[in-house]
């Protein structure tokens, strides 16, 4: 057949990353709002601790970063409470004392590192513009929950979220035939600053809702009570099953 075949590079490359367009015309407002579709359990009379999130970010990330964790932790929350659970906050893990690890069935740890590198030079690898180069923004790093029972420190449920994958172009510019660059200096900085605003809002948001999309898959229910019956036995709550058949 004479249909057209992608160079596998190009190809590759659709499949790993997620790559955005930026403007400086409209810079993306930042969406930390990630739709929860989960119908309301009745309340299983257990008590999740959530620690306060740490997630550690490059420099260009540090204003948004605390606006990124309370949006993200009270969408947790949510989870957790839809899940038929009562949730109670904490600083940090030593925040617990012996009455809390006591009562609590179990505690969300959530930390990790986001970094967003600006200025990637990359060719677009266009048959159409083989001289077309671009500036990039892309993300890097990973996001941890560990989900663990406080007394003993057993882990209940423990996964991360990969968040490597996204780019935002910043500027594109062509060069000549002879290899040397046109004029290097016709990279407007005032559209690259707003653009680059731009990118790191588009970012975030596919970060965001990346991160939310992996917790809500994996608190289910079956992975929160993965061993409540045994942890119940242990700290001397009245088991889940005779509350079932109680009820």
């Amino acid at each position: 057949s004479a249909e057209t075949k992608t160079p596998n590079d190009a190809k590759n490359q659709v499949q790993t990353h997620e790559r955005m367009k930026t403007s400086s015309e409209h810079v993306t407002p930042l969406d930390f709002n990630y739709p929860i579709h989960i119908v309301q359990a009745p309340q299983n009379h257990h008590v999740v601790g959530i620690l306060a999130p740490r997630i550690q970010v490059s420099n260009n990330l540090k204003p948004y970063i605390d606006k990124f964790q309370d949006a993200l932790i009270n969408q947790i929350q949510t989870i957790f409470e839809k899940r038929g659970y009562q949730v109670l906050r904490f600083q940090d893990e030593k925040a617990l004392n012996a009455q809390d690890k006591r009562k609590i069935f179990s505690v969300l740890d959530l930390k990790g590192w986001v970094g967003i590198l600006e200025d990637l030079k990359m060719n677009l690898k266009d048959p159409n513009n083989p001289n077309l180069d671009t500036l990039v923004d892309q993300s890097s790093g990973s996001v941890w929950f560990n989900f663990y029972e406080p007394e003993s420190n057993r882990v209940v449920h423990d996964f991360a979220v990969e968040v490597g994958t996204f780019q935002a172009m910043t500027y594109t510019y062509k060069h000549s035939n002879s290899g040397g660059l046109n004029s290097s200096n016709s990279i407007i900085h005032e559209d690259l600053e707003k653009n680059k605003e731009d990118a790191i809002h588009k970012i975030l948001n596919r970060i965001y809702a990346v991160v939310m999309k992996k917790a809500v898959t994996e608190l289910t229910k079956e992975n929160i009570a993965k061993y409540r019956d045994a942890i119940d036995r242990m700290k001397g709550f009245k088991s889940s099953m005779s509350q079932k058949s109680s009820s």
